[in-house]
């Protein structure tokens, strides 16, 4: 009996979530790629972000999350339906499992996973890192675009034109003054 119970275990995937966590320092070291754990947390940077990998046990499956919270100057000025804005362009413009979610001070983009084994893991990990990285840059490009529509815009001033004797139009330079002229 005992035989076939450890051979009905092999087909089990019984998780460890601090074997994963190891796992996955382990890939990370292996690519150069700096990590540290901090509260059950795998902190790492990738690129010019920083993301947090968080394992959850269930009862029969784990749950990987990615995230990576962006605090931004230019972001913080926007306003409330310019942040709503901003991330849902980014969250329909890219075709991935990434979500972009704006809060007030902080833009956070998260996804997540399960897996069955500590392989399909490490190789759902890598696309998922790829696709929130593709949704980071997208998010830096639209926020400079939006900085540089903002220092474009200039305040005009809303003048009447008056037409002169010899047919040409002029700007009124005098904002008490309002000619209306019938035709």
């Amino acid at each position: 009996m005992n035989s076939i119970k450890s051979y009905c275990e092999r087909f089990w995937f019984t998780p460890n979530v601090v074997n994963l966590r190891i796992a996955l320092m382990d890939y990370f070291r292996q690519e150069g790629i700096k990590c540290k754990l901090e509260d059950g947390h795998v902190n790492f940077d990738y690129g010019d972000f920083e993301f947090n990998a968080v394992f959850k046990l269930y009862d029969n499956y784990v749950e990987c999350i990615i995230e990576s919270d962006c605090e931004d100057e230019d972001y913080q000025n926007l306003e409330g339906k310019e942040k709503a804005l901003l991330a849902d362009r980014v969250n329909i413009d890219q075709d991935n499992r990434c979500v972009v979610k704006a809060y007030n001070d902080v833009v956070e983009v998260e996804t997540f996973f399960y897996f069955t084994n500590t392989k399909m893991m490490l190789e759902i990990f890598c696309e998922r890192l790829n696709e929130l990285v593709s949704s980071l840059r997208q998010l830096d490009e639209i926020l400079s675009g939006l900085k540089k529509e903002s220092r474009e815009i200039k305040p005009r001033r809303i003048g009447f034109y008056i037409e002169t004797d010899d047919g040409e139009e002029s700007e009124e330079e005098d904002d008490f003054a309002i000619v209306a002229k019938a035709r």
